[in-house]
């Protein structure tokens, strides 16, 4: 399930910024969003963050399809998936699901406790699909306008720790600017399995007071 066409408007890769509009389509997307390679390291470096990059916008696809089965081929088949709507990460609370769990949640009534809303702080009790709805594909991620790649491209008071939690991960952010300050930020976290990058956590980050 590749995209057959990406559209960014500002791509963030590490400390720097590529402005303007890239136009990413079919195969070649990959080979595109290579940036001054200069030996075989570097290169495999900005491979695997193209590849990181791409199935992020994947990833983005099924969660606004509810399509868990499809969420579940992407995760890591060893390492799971650690789901949390807050920046920061908390792997002794953080709800952590196997990939064959990922693909059952859209059917799954069960309510779990996924932490306490920020804004109201009330605990967060409801069941998987209703809360991804709502507190982790709550944008339009899938066409997010800003992609950051290895760098955190905007925090707010609550510690950015997804580096320190998965030293080994490449990572993506797909970000909304928002109106008036409310952007918003969903993390997509790969580790290698088998030469190939899988899903191990998704972080939801966003403006609050």
């Amino acid at each position: 399930m590749k995209r057959a066409a990406l559209v960014l408007i500002g791509l963030v890769v590490g400390a720097g910024l590529a402005l303007g509009i890239l136009c990413l389509s079919g195969q070649d997307a990959a080979d595109k969003l290579l940036f001054g390679c200069c030996g075989d390291e570097a290169a495999a470096q900005e491979n695997s963050q193209s590849e990181a990059l791409l199935l992020a916008y994947d990833a983005a696809e099924t969660l606004r399809d509810g399509d868990f089965e499809a969420l579940a081929e992407l995760v890591h088949p060893k390492l799971g998936l650690v789901v949390t709507p807050f920046s920061t990460v908390n792997l002794s609370s953080d709800r952590w699901f196997t990939a064959e769990e990922t693909a059952a949640l859209g059917r799954d009534t069960k309510s779990y406790i996924w932490g306490v809303d920020p804004v109201t702080g009330n605990v967060i009790e409801l069941p998987a699909a209703e809360f991804f709805a709502k507190y982790i594909y709550d944008h339009e991620y899938a066409s997010a306008s800003v992609a950051g790649i290895n760098t955190v491209v905007q925090q707010g008071n609550a510690l950015e720790n997804v580096a320190s939690v998965f030293p080994d991960a490449v990572f993506v952010d797909l970000h909304e600017p928002g109106q008036d300050g409310n952007w918003s930020t969903l993390r997509f976290v790969f580790e290698e399995s088998e030469g190939d990058l899988r899903l191990v956590a998704l972080i939801h980050s966003a403006y609050t007071v």
